[in-house]
């Protein structure tokens, strides 16, 4: 199965309290405008800041570690979704190091990701490219807060829809 979805053992109301009063959405940088994250703010989570409390609901929740770096991402745009793409290993080993500078170098980036849904419900494709005249959904997943997903973000083809039109998506993503 390309993607695990679990429940998160953590009250999301807590959660979202306990992340909105150490990261405040106000302090987010915007994010490039790129096809993929048009409209998105985020906020990285530098390495020894995220409370342990939090890393460990996360890894009891999924029975894996997780690296000790994070991003909160926020869709503001409201009708934001994902387009097919794969993650770049090279835009994201480039990108992680520029926001790490010289305390996290990244010789590979760990291909899966655990996604943590903070707010809206969003359901995740995962695409089989195999013929690439004819794409077809191999699994999909609808998450909503309060449940994470974990997913090989670099090899599989992927995209996504937000249910909630009315509400901006936010995330808290790490690698496993």
């Amino acid at each position: 199965m390309a993607i695990q979805k679990y429940k998160l053992k953590y009250n999301i109301n807590k959660l979202n309290e306990e992340l909105n009063e150490l990261w405040p959405l106000d302090r987010y940088q915007k994010r490039f405008n790129d096809r993929l994250t048009y409209n998105a703010f985020f906020q990285r989570v530098n390495e020894g800041t995220m409370p342990e409390h939090i890393k460990e609901a996360i890894e009891l929740s999924i029975g894996r570690s997780v690296k000790d770096y994070f991003f909160l991402w926020d869709w503001r745009c409201l009708t934001t979704d994902l387009l097919k793409h794969r993650d770049d290993t090279n835009f994201e080993k480039n990108h992680l190091n520029e926001i790490w500078k010289n305390r996290v170098k990244f010789k590979s980036i760990p291909h899966e990701v655990a996604i943590v849904s903070l707010e809206n419900t969003f359901t995740l494709n995962i695409w089989d490219d195999s013929d690439p005249k004819i794409l077809k959904v191999k699994q999909s997943v609808t998450y909503e807060p309060g449940e994470i997903v974990v997913f090989n973000n670099i090899d599989d083809l992927h995209s996504g829809e937000v249910l909630n039109r009315d509400i901006p998506r936010r995330t808290l993503n790490c690698y496993v």
